[in-house]
């Protein structure tokens, strides 16, 4: 069983990081991130974005004067001033665009971190298990190294009791070995961390989110409506609307209207003109052309947001049947307390005498085995259930 924690971005913090609940690691986590800071510019940029989207096209002035024959004193000048008036509602269009860019971003930067708090729930639990283990495996030891200082007491030994000694200090070796192993994973993931927080020192909390004793139950079919996923493909949808409706817009040509006042000069006298000029673009192709784009791009939104929702439910269904088949497996299990007292036992009659050292290292072993299969199992209906809260919208900052 291996611990990750899939987070896409490094972060900057103290160089020294003491987390005593791990609600402290998710609240640094999501301060410290530089993508976090980005999106947060990329928001600021949206805003600009629908204020510019609120002006219209800017106003023109021309002048030009054009001079004839130097001797007969000819010439013409003429000055216009000419705006556009937009046709197909191009200005509200524009507003929808920006404001659905804002959404986007909104709802992107939502999802992110309901990800990243799943694979923090995912990792807390794990590393409970871990240092459970952990403690079993130190207990061992320490009853190991006991029984190989009584043995070694001793002036003389017997065969048998040579053999034992040999096989206990085995025993003892494969323990250290198992324990290395959580070692080098919990390692892992303090490195990723010290990585992800900028500490070069981490201490995570031993504490789990919550209990496991009762595990809830969820519904057959997934209602996921407040799921930031869900909010996400929502904002997808309606930006690629905007951006056809923009495109609609763009199809109305508009028009140009400009007032003109010309001077002619000849033999230097002046002859004033005034007069309106307006400008409407002939042929359609090229709106026609952008305009079957962008509704592409939209049968394009419409049909991933589809593709991704059947992927979610997908999901729901498979992770709400791993679940169930584990927590079933989890009530069946044993209680560890009761293999915790056949082993105390086990070990009096040793002392005693009455059972020998094959038997105390089976036990030891099947004790670990037990709890290590109990938390695969586990394991197992943790990744469900943390999914599942993540599908459904359940998940938050303070779950952990």
């Amino acid at each position: 069983m291996t611990l990750t924690l899939s987070l896409p971005w490094p972060l900057f913090g103290a160089e020294t990081c003491l987390w005593s609940k791990w609600s402290g690691v998710a609240a640094a986590v999501l301060r410290s991130a530089p993508e976090w800071a980005a999106l947060q510019k990329k928001q600021d940029l949206n805003r600009t974005q629908i204020e510019a989207a609120a002006l219209g096209p800017q106003a023109r002035a021309e002048a030009q004067y054009l001079a004839g024959t130097p001797l007969r004193r000819e010439g013409e000048a003429e000055i216009r001033y000419e705006w556009t008036l937009e046709r197909g509602g191009k200005q509200e269009a524009r507003q929808r665009l920006a404001t659905t860019q804002l959404a986007l971003s909104v709802a992107g930067l939502e999802s992110r971190k309901t990800e990243l708090l799943r694979d923090l729930a995912i990792t807390a639990d794990r590393w409970q298990q871990i240092e459970h283990e952990q403690e079993i495996l130190k207990e061992t030891v320490t009853t190991y190294r006991a029984l190989i200082r009584q043995l070694s007491a001793q002036a003389a030994l017997s065969p048998e009791q040579d053999v034992t000694l040999a096989v206990f200090r085995l025993a003892h070796d494969e323990t250290l070995l198992k324990s290395g192993q959580l070692e080098v994973e919990q390692d892992g993931v303090r490195s990723q961390l010290a990585y992800l927080t900028g500490c070069t020192n981490v201490t995570l909390p031993k504490e789990s989110p919550q209990e496991r004793s009762q595990w809830p139950e969820f519904p057959e079919e997934m209602q996921g409506q407040r799921a930031a996923w869900k909010r996400q493909q929502e904002a997808h949808k309606a930006h690629a609307l905007a951006l056809l409706d923009q495109e609609k817009a763009q199809s109305f040509s508009d028009v140009s209207i400009a007032p003109v006042a010309r001077l002619s000069l000849e033999d230097g006298s002046g002859k004033p003109a005034f007069g309106l000029a307006a400008s409407l673009p002939i042929g359609a192709s090229q709106q026609k052309a952008t305009l079957e784009v962008a509704q592409a791009a939209f049968a394009l939104a419409e049909a991933e947001t589809g593709l991704d929702a059947k992927k979610r439910n997908a999901d729901y269904v498979r992770w709400l049947h791993q679940y169930r088949s584990a927590v079933k497996v989890l009530r069946q299990g044993f209680a560890e307390t009761a293999v915790q007292d056949k082993h105390e036992k086990m070990e009096k009659l040793f002392l005693a005498g009455r059972v020998n050292a094959s038997l105390i290292i089976e036990a030891h072993r099947q004790m670990y085995e037990h709890l290590v299969s109990r938390h695969q199992i586990e394991w197992k209906a943790m990744e469900a259930y943390w999914n599942l809260r993540y599908l459904t919208g359940q998940i938050q900052e303070g779950d952990l």
